[in-house]
């Protein structure tokens, strides 16, 4: 009886504190700041990446960087976010598409905490736009189930034709991850509609990042196949399951390495392309969060002028 009584008042407490977030971010200043401090952390994050990649630069052509950067990224910005709208919609949360794209990019900017900010901003939000604590929770948990799934399952379909035993490898956690995922979202959502929607943008987000993965390696002198890409991007989950470094950085690019090995590529190509990932996902976001401080206006303010005249 008395833990449930603390379980209560500690639920309570906070709710509470859920209670004070929301009020906060809907202070047009408080917006501005957010997004200028996710500028300055994602221009923070440009940084690191080229100081862990010093020969960078030098092995790029401006032309094809360019198509990465406002090509490949926002098309991934896009996709993230529609991820975060699905999985609001597995929590019974009401989110519009700008709130979601100013969700996904604050929590993005999070990740590059050496904590699970980002995760924690979504439930959060999930819980100000309607849903419960505990869905929001389990939601978040189950998209990111589902995403590390599915992108095992991608890179072990292409790793098929090899018969080796990276592809039972592959095979075997991508279907515990997605089997995982599957039964949360059960747990939360009897839609099944909202599932095959959620487990297909998961899917595109893979084969996307896979894609700019290998364009990447080809920018550095890779002359390998697609489906050697294929397997080496899946370093991309790996470093986000890795949520004590900012943003997953380092750990990405040595799996990346260290996955370019098991499939015959030089690991410093790996290496390499992991960070002119990181890079040229990281610029987009620093003007799109720039653009979105500016954009954050006082209409409480503009409102209340109105209402007085």
């Amino acid at each position: 009886m008395n833990n449930e009584v603390t379980a209560r008042g500690a639920l309570a407490h906070l709710l509470d504190g859920l209670e004070h977030i929301r009020n906060r971010l809907r202070s047009p200043a408080v917006q501005r700041v957010a997004f200028l401090c996710a500028a300055v952390v994602f221009g923070g994050g440009v940084i690191i990446s080229l100081r862990a990649s010093p020969d960078l630069l030098a092995k790029l052509k401006p032309m094809p960087v360019l198509l990465l950067t406002f090509v490949f990224a926002p098309i991934l910005i896009v996709l993230n976010t529609l991820l975060l709208l699905a999985t609001c919609k597995i929590a019974a949360a009401k989110m519009s598409l700008i709130n979601g794209l100013k969700l996904s990019i604050l929590s993005s900017a999070a990740n590059y905490l050496p904590l699970p900010g980002g995760p924690a901003l979504r439930i959060v939000a999930m819980a100000e736009s309607g849903a419960t604590l505990k869905n929001a929770s389990l939601a978040n948990i189950a998209a990111a189930l589902l995403w590390f799934g599915v992108t095992f399952l991608h890179a072990g379909f292409w790793a098929f034709p090899s018969g080796s035993m990276l592809f039972i490898f592959l095979l075997a956690i991508g279907l515990t991850a997605f089997v995982a995922g599957i039964s949360l979202t059960r747990l939360i959502s009897k839609n099944f509609f909202d599932m095959i929607v959620l487990t297909v943008i998961s899917l595109l987000t893979a084969i996307c990042y896979a894609t700019g993965f290998w364009f990447a390696l080809r920018l550095i002198g890779f002359d390998g196949g697609f489906a050697q890409a294929v397997i080496i991007s899946i370093a991309g989950v790996i470093g986000a399951a890795a949520s004590f470094a900012p943003a997953g950085l380092g750990v990405r690019e040595l799996a990346a390495a260290y996955v370019a090995s098991l499939v015959a590529t030089a690991p410093a190509l790996g290496f390499l392309a992991s960070a002119m990932l990181q890079v040229v996902t990281i610029a987009p976001l620093v003007f799109a969060a720039i653009i979105l401080s500016l954009n954050s206006r006082p209409r409480e303010a503009k409102t209340s002028a109105a209402m007085n005249h």
